[in-house]
């Protein structure tokens, strides 16, 4: 237990050299970072092609989302989230001088749950009506 001047947690507001990770940076670890970020990003991009699909739950009547675009509000909510999440990781592996390494990839997760929250969405207001 770190014990310091002003309580345990006033050490670690400090940035502290001995949390920057002692390898220098290599080839490798840029090209995690961009396989990482490229993931994400193929993710991404899928899960914007599959929001249309929220639209066969809708009225036929209607043309696009219809009732449905609740539905899609909540997937391109989730997208701008998850987006987030990955900056705000990657900006703490920065601050703290670790290597970035699969960091964008934690938006992944972020963005297929949000599209399946979509979905769930879409299918109780396609009951609804």
């Amino acid at each position: 237990m770190l014990k310091g001047k002003g309580g345990d947690m006033a050490r670690f507001d400090k940035r502290r050299p001995e949390w920057r990770d002692p390898r220098p940076a290599s080839p490798f670890d840029l090209l995690r970072t961009v396989a990482g970020a490229l993931l994400a990003l193929l993710v991404a991009g899928l899960a914007v092609a599959l929001v249309p699909l929220y639209g066969l739950f809708a009225d036929e009547k209607r043309d696009g989302l219809g009732e449905v675009w609740p539905a899609a509000l909540i997937a391109w909510g989730g997208l701008v989230f998850a987006a987030v999440v990955a900056v705000s990781h990657v900006w703490e592996r920065v601050r703290y001088g670790r290597p970035i390494g699969w960091g964008p990839v934690v938006a992944v997760p972020v963005i297929v749950e949000a599209w399946l929250l979509g979905l769930v969405f879409a299918l109780a207001l396609g009951e609804l009506r």
